[in-house]
């Protein structure tokens, strides 16, 4: 299994544990793809999940890019326009997984509301 999949999969896992039910997770749209799509409360969350297995080159999470978000934010639009989300507020939040090769550990930060 590669990185990506296996921290979609950790992340995924963090999230249940923390009390989100996961909806959906690799929805790809012509115009963006999100890792995973959550929710918490009333609030309806769009993940996107970097995993790294050094951090000599910055931490994950430093990969999301404006250009990464604006895409994130058009397949949310998608997605809601394609679903009935009720009354849920959207959230995109960030998945940053730190996985070490030797200790076979994995950090997990999560930074949620990431557009402010």
């Amino acid at each position: 299994m590669n990185l990506g999949k296996k921290g979609e999969q950790l992340a995924a896992h963090f999230l249940i544990q923390k009390g989100y039910e996961v909806v959906m997770q690799n929805f790809w749209t012509r115009v963006g793809e999100i890792d995973i799509i959550a929710q918490n409360k009333d609030f309806l969350i769009f993940v996107e999940v970097k995993a790294k297995t050094s951090i000599d080159f910055g931490e994950p999470y430093e990969q999301v890019t404006p250009a990464k978000l604006k895409k994130m934010m058009r397949a949310c639009k998608l997605y809601c326009s394609q679903h009935a989300i009720g009354d849920r507020m959207i959230r995109l939040d960030v998945i940053s997984i730190y996985c070490e090769l030797k200790t076979k550990q994995a950090h997990i930060k999560h930074f949620e509301n990431i557009t402010g």
